[in-house]
């Protein structure tokens, strides 16, 4: 499920996180709405909200299935705050016949093991959008970003405990040209062993020269089945 996917335990219905930030960029900035997710009672998700730096709802996805198919559809919140749309240029050719009935389709590949081996997006044009691959060694995850030309478009790395949660994760530029990010986290835990608050430290590299970025607090309510 997702929920299992996200290292959530127990009957998760709602998982509302709110941001707050400490030191560089986010130096100063005041707890606001980020995200909430919604689970039914199988773990999979039926809904997300983003929320913009005002701390109002920005984009809006919802889940489910469409002709067996996993689906997800879209859809964005303007205030008069908001930035202008950017333009973007149409496909040249004979456009291909889209079902509008969702956006996003999603094909997920399991290994022997049972982890997610390969995630694949598809437009509702049914092209392919992006293929995701996820390579598990102990306590350590690669995950592989490739655009639909079969591009190499991100990778990262990252550091398990012996809970399955993310101590440290590093992000490397594709190709490679000397830089990296690395989130470092820490947490604290509710009585079901989900994490309700996390600090993450972000350290930028470039040529063998660290400095911390920014530092930030995600404070998370969890509501239960």
């Amino acid at each position: 499920s997702d929920a299992a996917r996200e290292n959530l335990k127990g009957r998760v219905k709602l998982v509302f996180e709110e941001i707050e930030g400490l030191e560089g960029r986010m130096a100063g900035k005041a707890r606001r709405p980020s995200a909430e997710r919604s689970y039914n009672q199988a773990g999979n998700w039926i809904t997300r909200t983003l929320y913009n730096s005002a701390g109002l709802p920005n984009d809006i996805t919802v889940y489910g299935y469409v002709d067996g198919k996993r689906v997800s559809k879209s859809g964005h919140l303007s205030y008069e705050s908001s930035p202008p749309a950017i333009a973007v240029a149409s496909p040249t050719g004979a456009p291909k016949p889209r079902d509008t009935r969702y956006g996003l389709s999603y094909v997920y590949k399991y290994g022997n093991d049972r982890e997610l081996s390969e995630l694949f997006l598809y437009g509702n044009d049914g092209v392919l959008s992006s293929r995701t691959v996820y390579k598990r060694k102990r306590n350590q995850r690669e995950r592989l970003r490739y655009s639909a030309d079969g591009s190499l478009n991100s990778r990262s790395v990252a550091k398990l405990d012996d809970h399955g949660h993310e101590t440290e994760e590093t992000y490397f530029d594709s190709p490679l040209q000397g830089w990296s990010a690395t989130y470092r986290y820490t947490y604290e835990f509710d009585d079901r062993g989900n994490w309700i608050k996390r600090v993450t430290t972000l350290m930028r590299t470039f040529q063998g020269t660290s400095k911390v970025d920014s530092k930030h607090i995600t404070h998370r309510r969890i509501t239960y089945y």
